[in-house]
């Protein structure tokens, strides 16, 4: 019995460490076996996207060998680089896939080398406010009114900027928030709390971003002071009456603050001479 064991410590026994561009930490892993493929086959055609992302995660899981590891926790950006450099490893970097040309609609194939995409790094850099500048008030004596000229004093001078930190998002004057990069736990959450409901594909899109936007506040900042502790319903009540140009500021910073893989490739169809940046498909990522 001993002897038939043997082999088994010689099996993935190899080691990979890649650093996350979002949270930077340092992540250990293994490449992906020949049966963890063979169950992400059972989702192949499944269109529960909540069972397909959790397979995902137990794949990723599974092939990490870092203590303390957590899934949940993980950025979706930094999640979705950890899942490309565990197929790098797995399968090597190139990637070949159909491209359908969108002008004229000839097939043709792609290859991309994985290890070249470019990844960005998350930066936290504090935000510097410029308020308005606040003029000196006139004082009136009699029927004359006086201003005054001399120069601001402590009691009288105005901070014209404000230092905020890097996740502060300045809605109007009078409204702030600050905002955390949204996880696989959020997502996960989001995703749940709408599996039973009967939406257009339009209607769940705009539901996960409004979902997702209110689960990733922090605190509300108002004259008023600072508020952290805020139900769910109250942040998807405060989400829904923002008007459009103040969500627009939610999506912005989140656009701003992008990080990860550049997941696009250019090509230029053999056929009809079109060009295009188009995304790569992940169909047969790992077969």
């Amino acid at each position: 019995n001993y002897m038939s064991e043997n082999f088994k410590r010689y099996l993935n026994c190899y080691e990979w460490e890649t650093v996350l561009p979002g949270s930077g930490a340092k992540i250990k892993y293994k490449p992906i076996t020949t049966g963890q493929i063979k169950r992400l086959l059972l989702y192949e055609d499944m269109d529960d996207a909540v069972a397909i992302e959790n397979a995902m995660d137990n794949l990723v899981t599974e092939c990490v060998i870092t203590e303390g590891f957590n899934i949940k926790d993980l950025f979706l950006q930094d999640r979705f680089f950890l899942t490309v450099e565990i197929r790098n490893v797995t399968k090597g970097n190139k990637y070949t896939f159909p491209s359908t040309c969108m002008e004229c609609g000839s097939q043709t194939f792609q290859t991309v080398d994985l290890a070249k995409l470019p990844v960005k790094k998350l930066k936290k850099d504090d935000i510097t406010i410029k308020l308005p500048i606040q003029e000196a008030q006139p004082k009136k004596k009699g029927k004359l009114t006086v201003v005054e000229t001399k120069p601001e004093t402590e009691k009288t001078s105005v901070k014209k900027e404000e230092i905020k930190p890097w996740n502060y998002i300045k809605i109007n004057d009078n409204i702030g928030i600050t905002v955390k990069l949204i996880t696989r736990k959020l997502q996960e959450a989001v995703m749940t709390s709408l599996q039973d409901k009967t939406l257009t594909d339009e209607q769940r899109l705009v539901e996960v971003n409004l979902l997702s936007y209110a689960g990733a506040i922090e605190s509300i900042i108002t004259p008023a002071g600072v508020e952290t502790d805020i139900t769910f319903e109250d942040k998807i009540f405060f989400i829904n009456k923002l008007i459009p140009s103040e969500k627009e500021k939610i999506d912005e910073w989140y656009i701003s603050h992008d990080f990860g893989i550049d997941f696009k490739f250019k090509v230029k169809c053999i056929h009809c001479g079109n060009e295009a940046e188009r995304v790569i498909p992940l169909e047969n990522f790992f077969y």
